[in-house]
């Protein structure tokens, strides 16, 4: 039968299994249980500060916009700048736009446009004038608000600017004045000492991606930039997406929580947005050491669970393995050695109950063995099953009667020991072709055998058994033939008769003693028929009860006979 998944080669195996599995499932659950608990903690604390940098971030680009509108009011209140302006030459203006600049300090950019929407100063851009300005819906959102001002972070020259749009009146809309300030790199470090995380302005725009400032490294920043541009990767991607829209973004091997959160932009400026990141890895760093030792309990937990179990395995694995062997040499039929415990518990008892039962076994073998040479193994099998009762019961069986012609005269010829010798050697060769045949000795009676075929093993074939046998007797008959005459002995002849009918098969004599066989009229007609075969110069005599249970033999009709006992007639057959 093929092994299981779950069957072992050794007891050993299984116990060693059924320790150490339930105690690293117990370890490995309380190890992974507090790493995951450590790691989702930790990532409900990256999620809160980047939603308060975020916040932080939206409070500060509205206080830079107020304070850029505070300082375009004052500008457009300011005498000298009112002045210069009325005097419509460019030059001044410019001169009097970039003094102010250095002067204020706020800003990093100033554009005056007319009412019409056409450039008269740009400070980014000195010889640029007369040209439509690119924001006209941010004039557009300044002339319809209630304060008559506009904010909104714009792309100039791929840089990205927060502009403050603000009127000069003197007292009618004169020009716009437009301030700006860069979000650049000292913007968003400014940022990050604020809210503690990586910050990043990334724009987006017809599948590229460009970091426009950033708190991180080069190295980052360029993974960074391939991410956004990669299927919009520099949001959290399907999955990772954690509370208030976090997720997970590696960059460089290294996982970061990540928040995007979109600027306020004009149309047709791309899509620029914030990236607020916290590296996983160093907020877990603190966490660490606990892990390691957890680790290391939970190896030295192994181990010590191995110890325990492989002692346990040693402790009841070797008493075992001794009883296997100890019923291996008794299933062999070595039953002498004795195993010796010391044990008190139920190996011990173990122990002792298999010495027990090999002792019993060794009584047995001995009976067995002394039975099987008075009786045949399967009658001795018979009488040591259990069932040896007085009693007996019907069976159709086919009887053999073999005798020696004048064994009388033979004993007068030769000694007594050399008719011993003769006949046992006759008598054991004529039992070893019954038995080949599947016959069953019954007796021996002097130097007549009566053998039994379909008892007390019941067999379909019995009669045809019983006719091979006999003519197998006769040709082991011819084989003695060959060793008397080397042995100057006289040749042996015999008769055989065999008869098939109902006899009663059973336990017979008295309650002390009792002795397996067969009764009834076809034990007496094949004992007759045996003595037949001297009227009739036949070896083998078999009834027509046996001739018909026996086809396929070359039979010869004898004709009818009267047997003694017998009030009809009998059809005998030779062979």
């Amino acid at each position: 039968m093929r092994r299981g998944a779950w069957q072992f080669a050794s007891f050993r195996g299984r116990l060693l299994v059924f320790v150490l599995v339930p105690m690293l499932a117990v370890l490995a659950g309380v190890f992974f249980s507090v790493e995951r608990s450590t790691s989702a903690n930790t990532r409900t604390v990256i999620n809160d500060s980047l939603l308060v940098g975020r916040d932080t971030l939206q409070r500060l680009l509205a206080e830079r916009r107020d304070t850029l509108l505070a300082s375009s009011a004052l500008l457009t209140a300011d005498f000298a700048f009112r002045t210069a302006y009325a005097t419509e030459n460019y030059a001044t203006r410019l001169d009097t736009a970039q003094n102010y600049l250095r002067r204020v300090g706020i800003a990093d950019a100033m554009i005056i446009v007319s009412p019409d929407g056409i450039v008269e100063v740009d400070t980014l851009h000195p010889g640029r004038q007369g040209v439509s300005f690119a924001w006209p819906e941010l004039l557009d959102a300044a002339d319809q608000s209630e304060s008559y001002t506009a904010s909104s972070v714009v792309l100039i020259d791929d840089d990205a600017y927060q502009l403050s749009v603000t009127p000069f009146l003197a007292p009618d809309l004169k020009a716009w004045i437009v301030v700006g300030r860069r979000l650049d790199d000292a913007f968003v470090r400014e940022l990050k000492r604020l809210v503690r995380a990586e910050v990043s302005v990334v724009r987006r725009t017809a599948g590229k991606a460009t970091v426009l400032a950033s708190s991180l490294d080069a190295t980052h920043r360029a993974a960074l930039a391939r991410s956004a541009a990669n299927a919009d990767a520099s949001r959290p991607a399907a999955g990772t997406r954690g509370a208030a829209g976090t997720g997970l973004l590696e960059l460089e091997g290294a996982a970061y929580v990540t928040l995007q959160e979109p600027l306020l932009q004009l149309e047709g400026s791309g899509e620029v947005s914030t990236v607020l990141q916290r590296s996983l890895d160093q907020a877990l760093a603190p966490y660490r050491p606990l892990n390691q030792r957890l680790l290391l309990l939970f190896m030295l937990g192994v181990l010590v669970a191995g110890v325990i179990a492989l002692w346990l395995a040693q402790n009841l694995s070797q008493p075992v393995a001794a009883l296997a062997k100890r019923v291996e040499r008794i299933a062999r039929g070595d039953y002498a050695q004795v195993m010796s415990s010391t044990r008190r518990d139920e190996l011990g008892q173990l122990a002792g109950s298999v010495n027990d039962m090999a002792r019993g076994l060794a009584d047995r073998e001995r009976v067995r063995d002394l039975l099987g040479k008075v009786v045949s193994k399967e009658i001795a099998s018979e009488l040591l099953s259990g069932k040896v009762e007085l009693g007996g019961e019907e069976r159709q069986v086919t009887v053999l009667f073999s005798d020696i012609r004048n064994f009388t005269t033979l004993c007068e010829q030769l000694p007594a020991t050399q008719i011993v010798g003769l006949l046992n050697r006759y008598l054991s060769r004529m039992s070893e072709v019954i038995e080949s045949q599947g016959g069953v000795v019954d007796k021996y009676i002097g130097d007549a055998v009566m053998a039994l075929f379909g008892a007390p093993v019941a067999r379909a074939d019995a009669a045809t058994a019983a006719v091979r046998a006999a003519i197998a007797m006769q040709e082991a008959l011819d084989e003695l033939h060959a060793l008397h005459d080397a042995e100057q002995l006289p040749r042996l002849a015999t008769g055989i008769g065999v008869h098939t009918g109902t006899v009663v098969a059973g336990n017979l004599g008295s309650t002390h003693r009792m002795n397996y066989t067969v009764i009834g009229d076809a034990v007496n007609l094949a004992s007759r028929l045996q003595g037949l075969t001297r009227e009739h110069d036949s070896a083998i005599i078999v009834s027509a009860a046996t001739a018909a249970a026996a086809p396929g033999f070359a039979y010869r009709p004898l004709g009818e006979v009267r047997v003694k006992g017998k009030s009809e007639l009998i059809v005998i057959y030779g062979l």
